[in-house]
């Protein structure tokens, strides 16, 4: 039977809060990069797609003539 070796006390936090950082900014920027690819860029996609067939004049006179203006 060998030795138990000791407990490593000295350090102990410090060394778990460098790994506990690491792993919040990991998470963070994976996060980040998640949100931008599956809901940013989407969205910037459909509003692009929306305003290159968007036509002001027709959507204004069909407001008007629903009646949807008092002024005009």
């Amino acid at each position: 039977m060998g030795k138990i070796p000791k407990p490593q006390l000295h350090g102990l936090s410090v060394r778990r809060a460098k790994l506990w950082i690491l792993s919040s900014l990991i998470n963070g920027v994976l996060g980040a990069l998640a949100f931008q690819l599956f809901y940013i860029n989407p969205k910037k996609k459909l509003f692009r797609d929306f305003y290159e067939n968007y036509d002001i004049e027709k959507e204004f006179e069909t407001m008007m003539n629903k009646g949807l203006f008092d002024s005009c």
